[in-house]
This record gives C-alpha cells, structure tokens and sequence, in this order.
C-alpha cells in the first residue's frame, strides 16, 4: 500500500478541495480552500450563480441549495483533512521549542508549544484539533481548525506584520456609490466582510434578510475575492523577485546588486 510521505501530504493538504457535483442532470466540478468559510462561500457562489438552472428560488436558496450543498462540500473538506493531516503533524513538544503560550477555550486553557522551524499555525491548529475537538471540547473538527489557527497567527505574529497581513483593500461600487473595504487576505475573511456590510447597511440598500445572500453579499464578494487573487499574485511576485535576488547574490557573493538602481 502506497502512503504520501509528510512533505508530500502537507502540500497535498494545502492545495484546493476538489468535489464532482451532480444536480439534477447537470454535473459540475468544484474547487475551494481548504477551509469552512472557502467551502460555504463556495456553496453560496454555486447556488446564487447556478440555482436558476435547477429551480432555486429566493423561497428555496437556503433549504433546498445552501444547506444541502454546504454541508456536502463540508463532508468534502472533513474528507480532504483527514486523509493528509495525520501524515502531516509537526514533532511532539520539545526543549527546542521557541513557540509557547496559552489558549483557552470553553473555560480549558491549553498550553501550546512547537518549533517554528518545523511548523506553523497551521499544521498546530490541526494536531489540536485531531487531539481536543471531539475528545475534550465536543465540537466538530471542521469547526475547530479555523478559529484555533486565527488564533495562533495573531498570538504569534507581530503587531507591524499582523497590520501589513491585514491591509488589502477593494473599492466597490454600490447603487452608484463607492465603497471602501479592508480585510486580511483569505476568502473567509473576505467573506465576513462582505457579510458584515450587507447586514449593517440592509435597510439603506433595501435588502431582505431572505434575499441578502443573493442580493448583496454575492455580488460583494465576487469583488473582494478578485482582490484576494490579485494580492496574492503580488505576493508571489515579490517572492520571486527576492529569490532572483538571493540567486545573483548566492552565484556572486562580491557583487553588490541593487535592484532598484538596476530597474526589474
């Protein structure tokens, strides 16, 4: 039997979900971060986007499209986890630790403590999870990882770059007024901002609560998550800038290079 090794499964872990859907005659091929928040944005995009094709209503989005397709597509997500996380889990605690605080949830403080050199928030928020969620906590895998690992970036990020992590910024234009919003950059914090605006500004907007999904945190969002992808392809950019960088710097260690100077 053939077993991913932990690089191989971490990066596996990482990479979207990717889910076959069939409704009705129709079948479609879904893809989302591995996230719970990815996965119900991606279930409210589908059925604002796909639900007319198969008979979705504003009387029926959240029953017969929302709640059914969320929780398959979270199944998915339990799926994916589970599959790569167990292969993926960092070292047990150690003195070489350089990370260590405490975290309290439902009234238990935990003492967390790992290497930054062999994991990150990430790959800690799943192995407590994996060991506390159902054990200790009594509440579901799916909705532990998340809130943990929001909570072991900001305890370990520092304030200037937690500040810098937090400043993307779209401009969206609503009923023919531009509005400004700043979010971290993942898809469930662009996801809350969304939704945080539509409830606060329903009435001015003229918005249902019934249909605010469709009507409002939609069309938002599509903004926002373009500007995610666009942040994100700066990133990268930026990283493979400072690589081409070291890779001069690396092959002639005597020559001073300053890109700036030198232009791109």
């Amino acid at each position: 039997m053939w077993l991913p090794t932990k690089n191989q499964a971490a990066s596996d872990l990482k990479k979207d979900v990717v889910v076959p859907l069939k409704v009705a005659e129709f079948e479609y091929e879904i893809n989302f971060r591995p996230s719970v928040e990815a996965a119900m944005a991606t279930a409210e995009q589908f059925c604002t986007q796909r639900g007319g094709t198969f008979g979705i209503t504003n009387e029926n989005y959240q029953s017969d499209c929302l709640v059914p397709i969320g929780d398959y597509f979270k199944k998915a997500l339990q799926e994916h986890i589970t599959k790569y996380s167990n292969y993926e889990l960092p070292a047990q605690p150690s003195l070489f630790d350089d990370i260590k605080l405490m975290m309290e949830i439902s009234g238990i403080t935990f003492e967390i403590s790992w290497n930054s050199k062999n994991a990150g928030p990430g790959n800690m928020a799943r192995r407590f999870c994996l060991a506390h969620a159902e054990k200790t906590l009594n509440i579901d895998y799916t909705a532990c990882v998340l809130p943990v690992e929001e909570y072991l970036i900001n305890a370990t990020t520092k304030p200037d770059k937690l500040k810098e992590r937090k400043m993307i910024k779209a401009v969206v234009n609503i009923a023919g007024e531009d509005f400004e919003f700043k979010f971290g950059p993942e898809d469930h914090e662009a996801l809350r901002a969304a939704k945080e605006f539509c409830v606060e500004n329903a009435s001015a907007l003229g918005v249902r609560e019934d249909t605010m999904g469709s009507q409002c945190v939609q069309p938002i969002l599509i903004t926002l998550l373009e500007a995610v992808e666009k942040a994100e392809v700066k990133r990268r950019e930026r990283l493979a800038a400072k690589k081409a960088d070291q890779d001069i710097l690396d092959q002639q260690p005597d020559l001073i290079y300053d890109r700036e100077r030198d232009g791109p």
